[in-house]
């Protein structure tokens, strides 16, 4: 049986106004505007050189595609590249991806990096137009500007490009299931229980457009009743942070993205491991010994 295309949507693209590039989605593309004022400059949200048309729908479903001859100047590992537009190939990147996974301590080191880069205080306005091609400094709207590169963890190009990929929980669809990324998000609220007796906790994070969860499988404490309970006052440590917070609490992890089955657009992001988030910078030890969470 001939295996059918998976129903994968663009549903982000950028837009470089001269200046800086602002991510857009879907949703907010008028067809006066796109002719008027996008049509030409739109590119690929993972900042693949490939250019983006919108194609509107009588019935008001309108998409994004890549342009024609245009789907081999995705990046390799763009889960939008042409070589990735059959469920064969699909799954061939899935089973790659998951080859080239840092460790632990690398994972770590780059998130702190990444929040970093996240709070680097800077004029938008004062980025000549060279340094965003080589750069790509996007306004990706978490508060301050995101520096959307592969992190390089102190070594080349090539290797980095084999590490971790950022992007912010707000533009996660299908195209991304199964695939272990960076994400980075702001807490919504904090959600934990029991079934069949085994412990559960999701940290939901802000999103407009799907529903976007960081979630701890039993395999973040490995069946260890320890660390589960710390694991729980942690979450709930957490949960109570964010009650009457002005300022935004800032999720930086890694993990394998899942669709959960029986729904249209809620995706977690799994993570079975304690140095695969940081929390306002802070790790899930130092949230649990000091049971607060700093300001940023």
């Amino acid at each position: 049986m001939r295996s059918r295309k998976p129903k994968i949507r663009m549903e982000w693209c950028y837009y470089f106004d001269g200046t800086k590039k602002k991510r857009l989605n879907v949703k907010n593309i008028e067809k006066e505007d796109y002719i008027v004022k996008y049509r030409g400059k739109l590119t690929c949200i993972e900042g693949c050189d490939a250019r983006i048309k919108f194609t509107p729908k009588k019935n008001g479903k309108n998409f994004l595609s890549t342009w024609n001859k245009e789907g081999s100047k995705h990046k390799l590992n763009c889960p939008y590249h042409i070589n990735y537009n059959n469920v064969v190939n699909r799954k061939k990147l899935i089973e790659e991806e998951k080859k080239v996974k840092p460790n632990d301590i690398q994972i770590q080191s780059s998130l702190k990096r990444k929040l970093k880069n996240l709070l680097l205080e800077f004029n938008e306005a004062d980025i000549p137009k060279e340094k965003l091609s080589t750069s790509e400094i996007n306004n990706i709207g978490v508060g301050k500007a995101i520096n959307k590169i592969v992190d390089k963890d102190g070594v080349s190009d090539k290797e980095a490009s084999q590490r971790i990929t950022y992007m912010e929980a707000e533009t996660i669809n299908m195209a991304y299931n199964e695939l272990w990324r960076g994400v980075i998000g702001n807490v919504d609220n904090v959600q934990t229980g029991l079934t069949d007796g085994v412990f559960w906790g999701y940290i939901n994070l802000k999103n407009q457009y799907n529903r976007t969860n960081i979630y701890f499988p039993e395999a973040y404490y490995e069946g260890n009743e320890f660390k589960a309970n710390n694991l729980e006052k942690t979450l709930n440590i957490i949960k109570e942070s964010c009650n009457g917070r002005e300022n935004n609490i800032i999720i930086t992890c890694y993990g394998e993205i899942k669709h959960k089955k029986n729904t249209k657009n809620d995706y977690n992001i799994n993570i079975i491991n304690p140095m695969h988030i940081l929390v306002n910078g802070m790790t899930m030890d130092e949230i649990l010994n000091t049971g607060k969470i700093k300001e940023l």
